[in-house]
């Protein structure tokens, strides 16, 4: 029983943690859907070229969302004409880094840790983007088509109407149609995630990490897929990590599967883009962020960590966690309703 109590608490703490952002994406998602010229995002995301993927990774650096709340941002793009590729890369860029998850590694980890984290998320989306032109192909998309409104347009007076009717139509498309599409498999996912969050066993990881180093890197990117944290939330948790013995370099591995990988998101991603896309982002992430592991650990061997962690509770809001799973339930009434039609 006390054990069905913590995995109410920690799922609770999940949905909280996660809440926020998912509601932003989904009110981007709604407004560039709605709002983004198709011609503007077709010189610089359009294509299956390299460009396009190079800025999907710049941007995705500047937009704070978790891996859940990206998802519904990269499928409004694909639905405006973005290629496969730049989706993806923006799904690996944006939940990975932000400024602020990087002012705090440079705090907590030192430069040269959060370099080799910065550069491997950089380059793990561009050969993500890249392999996804390659091998995924062309999907359906989700949800009706884009509502009349801003074109034809003759008078000043009419545009803040105009602009107010598009706003409230992307919004009608993010809820009622991306919502219901995706909140089964976020659902799904957050359940998983706290299982996982309430058995496996910390102090026998924390021993492992500071073993073998492939085998290391390896456990640390299988934990990153599994577990459900945000880029800022990972780095005091890989800190306490690398403080009680793991090699350092298991940073660079779990600040990239961590924040950019989850049950949610690849349950969410398997709906979005379909299974082989998935699939690819399952293989190259961790593969990658390991690979980088080890040539950093061969670089610097003998790196030192300082830094004090300060314990405080987490200060995320009920109020949105409250509105987010009231979204969740809305969208769960109307998906079952409309598989049963």
């Amino acid at each position: 029983m006390e054990k069905i109590f913590h995995l109410s608490l920690v799922t609770w703490g999940l949905i909280k943690e996660t809440a926020l952002w998912f509601l932003v994406g989904l009110f981007v998602a709604g407004l560039i859907h709605q709002l983004i010229p198709d011609k503007l995002l077709q010189k610089y995301l359009g294509g299956k070229g390299f460009f396009p993927i190079i800025w999907a990774s710049l941007i995705g650096i500047l937009l704070p969302v978790c891996s859940c709340g990206i998802i519904p941002i990269s499928l409004a793009l694909h639905k405006k004409g973005v290629a496969i590729g730049p989706c993806l890369a923006l799904l690996v860029a944006a939940p990975a880094v932000n400024p602020a998850s990087i002012g705090l590694s440079i705090s907590v980890l030192g430069f040269q840790l959060t370099l080799g984290y910065i550069l491997t998320v950089g380059l793990s989306a561009i050969i993500l983007g890249v392999l996804a032109n390659i091998f995924v192909p062309d999907i359906q998309y989700i949800g009706g088509k884009k509502k009349s409104g801003c074109c034809n347009v003759n008078h000043d007076e009419k545009k803040g109407k105009v602009l107010k009717d598009n706003v409230i139509s992307g919004l009608d498309w993010a809820f009622n149609n991306l919502a219901v599409e995706l909140a089964p498999a976020l659902v799904y996912g957050f359940i998983v995630a706290g299982i996982l969050t309430v058995f496996v066993p910390t102090d026998f990881v924390k021993y492992i990490l500071g073993s073998m180093e492939v085998f290391s890197f390896t456990i640390t990117a299988f934990l990153g897929v599994i577990m459900f944290v945000c880029n800022v939330g990972a780095i005091p948790f890989v800190a306490s990590l690398i403080n009680q013995g793991a090699f350092p370099a298991i940073a660079i591995v779990f600040l990239i599967t961590g924040p950019a990988t989850n049950t949610s998101q690849l349950l969410m991603l398997n709906k979005a883009f379909g299974k082989r896309a998935m699939v690819l982002y399952l293989i190259v992430l961790p593969l990658f962020s390991i690979f980088s592991a080890i040539v950093f650990h061969h670089l610097f061997p003998g790196i030192n960590i300082s830094f004090t962690i300060k314990s405080g509770t987490s200060h995320s809001s009920s109020f949105w966690g409250l509105v987010f799973v009231s979204v969740l339930v809305i969208a769960l009434l109307k998906s079952n309703h409309k598989h049963h039609h």
